[in-house]
């Protein structure tokens, strides 16, 4: 479900965005793709984008992550700093919902 916005921001890669990429080196390509998969089930299992009190330290923590493993994966692997990719989830989930709404007010 969203999956399909990830990619959007280009490999334009800063400071930290290098910094990530030598600490994801230090881990098993299997370790970044379970924190990937766990990062998206979550996100859409729990809904945790709609926490207005939703930080990178509580999202690590619900996904039994070290909080600079899930900035490693979220600037590194999803191109996509923290509050971007909330903010990318709220926006996919309202738009999903408004044309939800708008074609049931069509039949």
């Amino acid at each position: 479900m969203f999956t399909t916005f990830q990619n959007s921001k280009g490999p334009n890669l800063t400071k930290v965005c290098q910094k990530a990429r030598s600490y994801l080196d230090n881990h098993e390509a299997g370790e970044t793709e379970r924190a990937v998969a766990a990062l998206e089930k979550a996100m859409e299992k729990d809904h945790l984008y709609l926490d207005p009190e939703l930080s990178l330290n509580s999202l690590a923590t619900h996904l039994d992550l070290p909080p600079k493993m899930l900035s490693a994966v979220l600037n590194q692997v999803l191109q996509k700093g923290f509050s971007e990719y909330v903010n990318d989830l709220l926006l996919f989930s309202r738009s999903r919902l408004m044309s939800k709404r708008e074609h049931c007010y069509r039949y």
